[in-house]
């Protein structure tokens, strides 16, 4: 699990609107339980202490007695897309949320002291058995053994103490809300990538009971979207049928080249007629590529975008949005990104844009089987379908499309490439002039060793340093094959 002391942060400023001076170890009870309960649900830090501080801060959630819990979490939950939270007073409305695989802040009072000797926010973390586990935010050796706590607990835990409902109750009994429930549509970044195709009717038809075994997922274009005129995708609803037979799941994307947001909403209205019924278990795109629409501007483009998704999304589906990184950087304002987001751009290395976007298209040639010709393939960082986690498929690795290099051959480098002191991008570059005669020919100009695209290098050696491939070469060690990418032939 993810954890925050505020004892550890005794010189992050965390002052009260009267102006007296104060921390997060004094006063950020309410900040760090927030932390722990964002940053757990997604598996990655949306927050340290010290930023969640200053949100709370500017978002007027401090008072002079520490915290507006409420006030934080609607703030919180306004600013990051799949988070909502309730309050309630009933203790059977916790377990059953704790229950249900979610989060809570409770709220401590005065009255009957279990996690401190006064006011306290604690987390809820999950459910032991029929107690709940409490992860403190003002963890420190000894706190469980200290006062009356021994009796009112079940047990103390690294980071906290296990308790019985009924004592959850009578410690937040004069508390109002005595908790705050927060969830998460189910969005937590995973450990591996999954890896998937988006399909439309120029790939022909679609073996899909052989794209089956090999992807995680796959993006079915529904249609055209325009200012007067819509045009269904030829084969989506056979791409549909057949993909959802096969156990594939499913995301879509819709063509957009809408002038305005009126056209944009009259033409999700008319996708929402041609898609009735369907289930998806990734979002619906909002594809923004058009060139006839690339000089609206950004206000404008922005706009189209957030129309034709609010239709979507009051049609019942999650939205999304692709677009080229051009296009994100460019021609639509940062708001987007409130959106699930699908990025083009075709570059190397597969965990470029992990965790600044959740899907790659890094390929427009992929290879699968059961696709004729090439396809575009893409990489998904977080784990965003629908359902619960333990419905889902183990992620599945692409096929190898590894090289095989042998000592003493000569090859040929198809991009520039640094020259390293070791096989790993963990060893440092080396300098123009650690170069022998041969690669200082074949060098770029600088202070840094870097070797030309298209120059001839004789491998001393092959390492395989995982996944990767280096080849030792006179002048030192180059990436061969690097993140699936090859960059020597």
């Amino acid at each position: 699990m993810i954890y925050f002391n505020q004892n550890d942060y005794d010189k992050v400023a965390y002052n009260k609107p009267d102006g007296t001076k104060a921390t997060v170890k004094s006063s950020g009870c309410g900040v760090v339980a927030a932390c722990i309960v964002f940053d757990n649900y997604v598996g990655k830090t949306l927050y340290t202490p010290a930023q969640m501080a200053a949100f709370s801060i500017a978002h007027k959630a401090r008072i002079n007695y520490g915290t507006n819990e409420a006030t934080l979490l609607k703030a919180l939950c306004a600013e990051n897309k799949g988070f909502s939270f309730k309050v309630t007073n009933n203790v059977d409305d916790l377990v059953k949320h704790l229950k249900s695989g979610g989060m809570a802040i409770c709220n401590q009072g005065d009255k009957y002291n279990v996690f401190s000797t006064g006011g306290h926010y604690v987390v809820a973390y999950r459910m032991n058995g029929n107690n709940i586990e409490v992860v403190d935010p003002s963890m420190y050796a000894g706190k469980y053994d200290s006062y009356a706590r021994p009796t009112r607990i079940v047990k103390k835990t690294e980071h906290g103490c296990i308790v019985t409902a009924a004592e959850m109750k009578k410690a937040t009994q004069d508390r109002n809300p005595c908790y705050y429930l927060v969830s998460y549509e189910g969005v937590k970044t995973v450990s591996k990538t999954y890896y998937g195709i988006d399909i439309s009717e120029h790939n022909g038809t679609v073996d899909w009971a052989k794209v089956a075994k090999k992807v995680d997922f796959a993006i079915l274009r529904i249609c055209w979207v325009g200012n007067t005129q819509n045009k269904m995708d030829k084969l989506f609803e056979k791409n549909y049928a057949a993909a959802k037979k096969a156990g594939v799941k499913l995301g879509a994307y819709v063509y957009i080249y809408s002038k305005t947001a009126a056209a944009a909403t009259k033409g999700a209205e008319w996708v929402l007629k041609q898609i009735k019924g369907k289930t998806f278990e990734l979002p619906i795109y909002c594809d923004m590529e058009d060139p006839t629409i690339a000089g609206l501007g950004k206000t404008k483009l922005t706009a189209i975008t957030d129309a034709f998704n609010a239709a979507i999304k009051k049609g019942g589906y999650r939205v999304g949005i692709y677009a080229s990184l051009d296009w994100l950087r460019n021609k639509l304002n940062s708001t987007v990104k409130k959106y699930y987001t699908w990025i083009a751009h075709y570059t190397s290395g597969t965990d470029k844009y992990k965790g600044e976007y959740q899907m790659w298209q890094n390929s427009s040639k992929g290879k699968v089987d059961g696709v004729k010709g090439n396809v575009d393939t893409n990489y998904l960082y977080e784990n965003i379908f629908s359902g619960s986690a333990s419905t889902l498929k183990k992620p599945k690795t692409p096929a190898s499309s590894a090289p095989t290099y042998t000592a003493g051959k000569t090859y040929t480098l198809q991009t520039d490439l640094k020259v390293r002191k070791g096989a790993g991008t963990k060893y440092a570059q080396k300098l123009l002039t650690e170069l022998t005669a041969n690669g200082k020919k074949n060098a770029k100009s600088g202070k840094y060793a870097v070797l030309k695209k298209g120059t001839r290098v004789t491998a001393q050696k092959v390492i395989k340093e995982g996944n990767n491939i280096w080849l030792q070469i006179p002048s030192g060690y180059v990436a061969a094959y690097y993140n699936k990418n090859k960059y020597i032939k």
